[in-house]
């Protein structure tokens, strides 16, 4: 909501790079949206890449970003996992 409301003008990358980060960060703005918080920027980052946040709605939903965390997954694995369900 911050960089939002400071109307600031920036540019996308595209690709598997974008792809697994918007991912990640969607993740978190469900989880932040969860407790009741906007969901300003999470409308946003679906206007940009909605495949990313399907993608993180159905990590989310199956609880894999904890087990990725419980089992300390390297990044080289998650950014594999993202990619693939993104892809389904």
């Amino acid at each position: 909501p911050y960089f939002i409301s400071k109307h600031l003008d920036y540019s996308t990358e595209d690709g598997d790079l974008e792809l697994v980060q918007l991912t990640i960060q969607s993740i978190y703005e469900l989880d932040y949206i969860a407790t009741g918080k906007s969901d300003k920027v999470l409308v946003q980052f679906d206007s940009i890449r909605p495949d990313a946040v399907r993608a993180a709605k159905a990590i989310r939903a199956n609880g894999l970003h904890l087990k990725w965390q419980q089992e300390n997954w390297p990044v080289s694995r998650v950014f594999d996992e993202i990619l693939r369900i993104a892809k389904e």
